[in-house]
């Protein structure tokens, strides 16, 4: 690959990361709406608190490691319960 491209595929990264977390929110409420959980229980499977799991939802600003957490728990790789 020359650096062109690479330095293009590192962009698209950046951009595809950039997306999946301006969509977390709605894609967090419209997945646990479809799987009947409360916030309460997202949060828990999740093993972060309810006010981070209420601000993701809301679109609002959160950790990282925040975000990470509610993408596996998305993909059914991480949470608590695992």
């Amino acid at each position: 690959m020359s650096a062109t491209e690479c330095a293009k595929r590192q962009g698209d990264d950046i951009v595809d990361v950039v997306y999946v977390l301006q969509n977390l929110g709605p894609a967090l409420t419209a997945i646990r709406i479809a799987r009947r959980l409360s916030l309460r229980e997202v949060a828990r499977q999740c093993g972060e608190s309810f006010s981070t799991v209420a601000r993701i939802e809301k679109g609002q600003n959160c950790q990282v490691s925040s975000a990470v957490s509610i993408l596996l728990w998305i993909r059914g790789l991480g949470g608590s319960d695992e």
